[in-house]
C-alpha cells in the first residue's frame, strides 16, 4: 500500500469512528419507534357510490370502454311506440332508457359479451332496479351478444322505475363480479 492509499484508507477509518461515536452506538434512525400516521387508502375512480365515474366520461376498464351517450326519462313515449306488446308503466311509474355503447378493446381475437342484464340502476337510496326485459319491438333495444375487439355493442337498457324517485348510479357488472359505478347526474 502506497502513501496515498494509507492516507485515504485512514481518512475513511477516521470518518467512520466519528460517525459511530456521534450516534453513539445507537441507531441513528432514532431511539424509539414513531407511530406512523395511516396512509390514506386510495379508491379508484367508479369502485363505489361515493366516488363514481362522472357522467359524461367513460368507464374504462381492461376488456371494454363503455360510454353513456344518452338519457331519457320519462320515456313512455318511446316505450310505447315500440310495440304493442309492451307492457304500459302502472300508475307512479315511468319507464327510463339509458343509451349506452361497449366497445370491445380486448387485444388480440378474443371476443367481449355483454347486454342490458349487465346493468342496473340504484336509486337515491342504493335500491337495485333491474332492466326489462319484456320490452320489445324498441328500435336500438340493448340485446345480450358478442361482439370482437374493435368493435361495439350499443343500444337502450329500458329500466321501469318510481317517477318521484331520484336514480343517481348506474352499475355495470363485470365478468368478475365486481360492479363499476356511473354518475347520471349531469
Amino acid at each position: 500500500m502506497g502513501n496515498k492509499d494509507l492516507v485515504k484508507f485512514s481518512l475513511l477509518l477516521v470518518g467512520i469512528i466519528i460517525l459511530m461515536s456521534a450516534c453513539g452506538g445507537k441507531n441513528p434512525v432514532g431511539d424509539s419507534v414513531q407511530e406512523l400516521e395511516p396512509s390514506p387508502t386510495l379508491v379508484i375512480v367508479g369502485s363505489t357510490m361515493d366516488k363514481p365515474v362522472p357522467y359524461g366520461y367513460d368507464i374504462m376498464l381492461p376488456e371494454i370502454v363503455i360510454s353513456v351517450n344518452e338519457v331519457n326519462r320519462p320515456a313512455n313515449g318511446i316505450v310505447a311506440g315500440s310495440s304493442g306488446e309492451t307492457p304500459a308503466p302502472e300508475n307512479g311509474q315511468e319507464y327510463f332508457l339509458i343509451k349506452i355503447n361497449n366497445q370491445c378493446v380486448k387485444p388480440g381475437v378474443d371476443n367481449c359479451f355483454g347486454g342490458f342484464s349487465d346493468y342496473q340502476l340504484l336509486d337515491a337510496n342504493g335500491n337495485v332496479v333491474l332492466p326489462e326485459s319484456s320490452v320489445s319491438g324498441l328500435e336500438g333495444f340493448f340485446t345480450f351478444e358478442e361482439f370482437s375487439s374493435g368493435t361495439s355493442n350499443q343500444g337502450y337498457p329500458a329500466f321501469l322505475v318510481d317517477q318521484d324517485m331520484e336514480y343517481p348510479f348506474l352499475t355495470y357488472n363485470t365478468f368478475h363480479g365486481t360492479s363499476v359505478y356511473l354518475s347520471l347526474a349531469y
